[in-house]
Formats: structure tokens, sequence, C-alpha cells
């Protein structure tokens, strides 16, 4: 049984390594919107997370098999294949994950001056991964002291599942309103949908009690496994350390490692010498049933629907209509996607899109309605915006306002936010609040400055 889960990890990191090798030598297009390599995977860190926990139960596997076959060579090749493509993805949580791991590995083994000389090399690693992601490390420290204050605010309760992005754009809001605030906190503000940490995530919105029940029985599963040599509690490990500075749990394949190897790992314990005293029913059914149960359930949450006939048949549906939306035909969008509106639900992508269509169409109330779904998936500014422009449409002026300032509170470092107050204040015949808003976005510096915002800025300041 483990030589055949050995051999499909190992032929995945074959097959993800060629993949990122491909496109670190430029003959690969890579699905990263920042450019950096990331296998099949449409995020680095997640390809980085799942080569550090392949490795981990890749590793121990093979230094273990006494037999040098064609399964050995496999996985040695898989090894090296994975050993290279790790730096590759820059993700410093998949390098640390790694590294916490082969170390702990490694004292077990007692090769305490190769683990010094392991965190040595990750020490240097993660410094210099630093140095080239300094603005995405601002974030996420910006994002961690948000969400701990969250998690002080309704730690008995939590704010229940899949709130995180309301509560965190309603904290930005107040946070920004309240005018204290750095100009890197403002210059770091984004809108995620996850928190980048899965423990502090499911404390906000399950509640501190539920968080520390998580992290208790993570800690001892993890220092049980060790302890008694189960090789499977070294990929868990690394899976807990990703999911402290990563969203593993937002990718089908990482939540399959991560049950696989919970399942191995209090398999292992169960049958181990340290449970000789567990009634041997109990422990067989255990080793039974926890590898089969947690499979399944992983299966079952990560494929929360979306891979049903009906999905899958939307979501290619939605694909074509894309074509009609990018070239404006905003119409035969909407007569192809208000087929499929129920059966995609659950992506913000096609809400919003579909929510703009129906603004261009001039269906307004109903714009509002599908963009009112499409904020309990995602708090992106530019769905305000959507839902200030319907106001407008609608002459309600006051709504659309409110709608805009919104906008901007939630990320005050965009600037189309400012454009769309500017052209009501005009509209209204204010020219004390335009004048105002004009010279706010002389001063104004983005986060991104392109040459779409020094358009934006300069249609303005030049009507000045």
């Amino acid at each position: 049984g483990n030589a055949i889960i050995m051999l499909t990890i190992a032929g995945t990191i074959i097959w993800q390594s060629g993949f990122l090798l491909l496109q670190l030598a430029g003959l690969a297009r890579t699905d990263s919107n920042m450019g950096f390599f990331d296998g099949s995977f449409t995020n680095p860190g997640l390809m980085g997370g799942f080569l550090a926990i392949s490795l981990s139960a890749l590793i121990p596997f093979t230094v273990r098999k006494e037999r040098h076959d064609w399964l050995w060579v496999t996985c040695i090749l898989a090894i090296t294949m994975g050993l290279i493509a790790l730096p590759a993805t820059l993700s410093r949580a998949s390098v640390l994950a790694f590294s916490a791991c082969l170390a702990t590995w490694l004292i077990k083994r007692r090769q305490f001056r190769i683990a010094i000389g392991m965190a040595c090399m990750a020490l240097a690693a993660g410094i210099y991964a630093y140095g080239m992601k300094k603005e995405s490390a601002d974030i996420r420290g910006y994002m961690a002291k948000a969400c701990i204050t969250l998690l002080s605010e309704n730690n008995w309760k939590g704010y229940g599942p899949g709130s995180f992005p309301q509560q965190y754009a309603r904290y930005q809001m107040s946070h920004f309103a309240s005018g204290r605030f750095t100009e890197k906190e403002r210059l770091s503000a984004n809108v995620p949908t996850n928190c980048c940490n899965e423990l502090i995530e499911s404390g906000m919105e399950y509640g501190l009690p539920f968080m520390l029940t998580v992290l208790a029985l993570a800690i001892w599963v993890i220092y049980r496994g060790i302890r008694q040599g189960v090789p499977w509690s070294y990929p868990l490990m690394a899976w807990a350390v990703f999911s402290l500075f990563s969203y593993p749990t937002v990718s089908f394949m990482l939540r399959y490692l991560g049950a696989l190897s919970l399942a191995g790992t209090v398999t292992g314990i169960c049958n181990g010498p340290e449970s000789s005293t567990t009634s041997m029913g109990i422990r067989k059914t255990i080793a039974l049933t926890l590898p089969c149960g947690l499979v399944a359930c992983a299966c079952i949450t990560a494929g929360n629907l979306e891979w049903t006939r009906q999905r899958i048949a939307a979501t290619r549906e939605f694909g074509i209509g894309q074509i009609w939306y990018d070239q404006g035909d905003f119409r035969t969008s909407v007569r192809n996607w208000e087929r499929i509106s129920q059966h995609m639900d659950h992506s913000s992508a096609f809400l919003f899109q579909y929510g703009v269509a129906l603004n261009q169409v001039r269906q307004y109330r109903k714009s509002d309605s599908i963009l009112h779904v499409c904020e309990q998936l995602s708090m992106d500014p530019m769905i305000r915006i959507i839902m200030g422009d319907n106001a407008l449409a609608m002459n309600d002026m006051e709504l659309a306002e409110a709608c805009y300032r919104q906008s901007f509170l939630t990320v005050p470092n965009r600037i189309t936010p400012l454009a769309r107050l500017a052209d009501l204040y005009h509209l209204k015949g204010d020219s004390a609040r335009y004048a105002g808003i004009v010279e706010e976005m002389k001063s104004f510096i983005p986060k991104i400055d392109n040459h779409t915002v020094r358009s934006i800025r300069n249609g303005y300041i030049g009507d000045n």
C-alpha cells in the first residue's frame, strides 16, 4: 500500500517539477499573475507547499527502503527534481515547512551537524526570499495583525464559517475610517479571500476553543508520530507548518495530502509499540476506517459540488460568455449567463462579471442583487464601484457616494474610487468637494503606479 502511494506521489512530483522547470526555461507558460513559476497550480506558494509536503513523505520512505529497485530509482529522481524546483517557487512558507520537517527527521536520526547546517541554510534562504518578496511579507504581517484583532473581538463563538472576507473588510474599513493608520498599512491593504494562516482563520470563524482544540490535537498527533517513528508524521508536520503561513485547504491536492498524512500518522500510532495496551479490536477498527473516512471527507469537502456535471457545464458556458464579454457584447453575455447563474453562485469571478454585464445593459437592480451575492465571497472594492454606478444610474446620488467611499475605505490605495467621487461631485455641481478630491489625487500614492493610474490622475489634474 505504501509503495503504491509513494509511487503516485513520486510521479506527481516529477510531473509538477518538470512542468515548473519548463516554465523556468521559458518553454511553458505560467498562470501566476505575479510571473512566478507554479507548475500546474495557479499560485507558486501552493506549488511550493505541494513539493514541501510530498518531499517530506518521500525522503523518509526512500531512505528506509532496502531494495534499490525501479521504485527506489523513481523516488530518487523525484526527490532530485523536487529539491531543484522548490527554491524556484520563492515560497518562504514552503522552504520553512520542508526545512523544519527535514531538520526534525535528521535530529531523530541523530544527524545533529547536518540538521544544524540545514537550519542555517533555511535561515539564509528565508532572508533572501524576504528580500525578494518584501511587499508580500509586509502584507502578511498587516493581515496577521488584523486577523488577531478580529479573533480577540469575538473569540468564543467566532463569526461563522465563510465569514472571513466580510469581517476582514469590515475591520479594514473601520481602521482606515478612524484615520489612525500608517502609510505602510495603507499601501499594504488588500482584499484577501483567506487569512494566509489556517489556524487563525479557524479561530475567527469557529471560535477560540475550536482553534485551541485543533492546535492541541495537531501537536499531540505529530509528537506521538515522530516519537514512535511513524514516517507519515513528517509530511503531516510539513502540512501543519505550511498552513501557519499559507492556505493549503484551497487546493484539492494539498487537502488530499493532509488527510492522507493524518490518516497514516494516526494509523501508525495505533499500531505502534506504545499502543500495546489498547484493545486490538479498537486498534484494527481505527486502522481500517480512519484512512478511508479521512480521504473520503477530503474528497467530499474538496469537491464542494463544483465537480458535478451541472457546474462543469456551467463553467464551460461561463468561458464562452467571456469571449462576448471581452468584446463588449454584454447582451449576448447576459443571455448566456442567465441560464447558468444558479450553478455559478460559488464563483466570485462569474458573479462580478455578470453584475458588470447587467450594469452595461441597464438592468441595474438585478446587477445589484448579483453583486450582493458576490460580496459574500469577495470584498473586492470594484464590487462597490459597480454598485455605486448602478445607484447613480437610478439617480440615487447619496447611495452612489456611500458606495464609492466604502470602496475607497476598504482598500485606500486605489485611485478608481476617487475618480468616481470626483465625477459624482462634478455632476452634482459641488465644485468645492470636486476640487478637494482633485487636490487629494495630486498627492495620492497608489499601491501600483502604472500607465492606467497615471492617465486617470492626469485627466483630473488637467481639468483643474
